[in-house]
């Protein structure tokens, strides 16, 4: 799987562009596909396990959309759902003050 690349404050387009199979290099690499993804293979842990199998669908678009957000979200699992205080906690985590600053063109 290919990472997108990140484009500052880009479009869809401006990231497309910017991704390695856009570059004239593209044309002398030769893809592999890997099935097997060994990290997981050496874990014991059942939930970890079931977390990658769950990104590996979603990866290959496997994963259920949410009809009624639309088709860009996805359906999470009953088992990595969380309720709606701790959902609340990690997005404030992730994005610091993103209620009251996230029309300020510096914040990220």
């Amino acid at each position: 799987r290919q990472i997108l690349p990140v484009v500052v404050r880009g479009i869809r387009a401006h990231i497309v562009d910017a991704c390695l199979k856009s570059s004239d290099l593209w044309k002398h690499f030769q893809t592999k596909k890997l099935t097997i993804n060994m990290r997981v293979q050496q874990q014991e842990n059942v939930d970890q396990k079931n977390f990658v199998d769950f990104l590996l669908n979603v990866g290959e678009g496997k994963v259920e959309v949410d009809s009624d957000l639309g088709n860009d979200y996805i359906k999470l699992p009953d088992d990595i759902v969380f309720d709606k205080e701790s959902y609340k906690d990690l997005i404030s985590e992730i994005f610091k003050d993103i209620n009251s600053k996230y029309q300020q063109e510096d914040y990220n």
